[in-house]
């Protein structure tokens, strides 16, 4: 129990720093860059799974109520683009797709590639990594409090390197804030064991960002 108490925030950090480090040194196209994440949280992942021979990351993959959670989605989807319509003339969408084109080789030619991936495939990898991992696995040798401000704080920070230089100072503050209180979100959504729920929720929050950036590359 007690190399369960460190390895798992062991792992998180070695995979948060391995991203930053992709980010701000590397500093790779987002296809290679969706690639190393997915090497990183993944092995991660199985590499926990096999020493507990797969039976708690199986457990993650449970049937649960998604009802709760489909009402969330079209709320939270609603939010965010009223969000954005609300704080549209605070946010400069042609330095974010500067930033998306000279960082991640995001275009409006690869975009709805690049929409589809982050919307379904990215979501689910960081809930299994986020809530899976650094969440309901940890809760086990944790106290579940502070497994819960663990698991926000470390889904927060992570999106740090990939924010920066999107938004001015205090709106990349109201951003991280708002990741760390989406984490807590996705964590009590989970509370029954299954990162179903969670994944369905970040997919929609995903799905509202990405709708913000078809109108900002003029595809809608």
């Amino acid at each position: 129990m007690k190399n369960h108490r460190t390895l798992i925030p062991l792992l998180v950090f070695l995979c948060c720093a391995a991203m930053a480090i992709m980010e701000t040194v590397i500093r790779p196209g987002y296809g290679l860059k969706s690639l190393s994440k997915a090497i990183f949280f993944g092995c991660s992942i199985a590499l926990y799974g096999l020493m507990c021979r797969n039976k708690c990351i199986g457990s993650l993959f449970k049937r649960t109520n998604l009802r709760r959670a489909l009402v969330l989605s079209i709320g939270v989807y609603v939010l965010v683009l009223g969000g954005f319509w609300l704080l549209r003339p605070f946010i400069d969408l042609n330095m974010i797709s500067q930033n998306l084109a000279g960082k991640e080789k995001i275009t409006s030619e690869n975009y709805l590639f690049a929409a589809l991936y982050i919307v379904i495939c990215n979501s689910f990898l960081e809930e299994l990594f986020f809530r899976g991992l650094a969440y309901l696995t940890l809760q086990k040798y944790w106290p579940k409090s502070a497994a819960q401000l663990f698991s926000a704080a470390a889904f927060s920070l992570y999106h740090v390197f990939i924010l920066r230089g999107w938004f001015s100072p205090w709106l990349f503050f109201m951003a991280l804030s708002g990741l760390f209180i989406a984490g807590l979100l996705f964590n009590d959504l989970d509370r029954e064991g299954s990162i179903f729920p969670s994944w369905m929720v970040h997919a929609s929050a995903n799905l509202a960002i990405n709708t913000v950036g078809l109108i900002m590359f003029e595809m809608i």
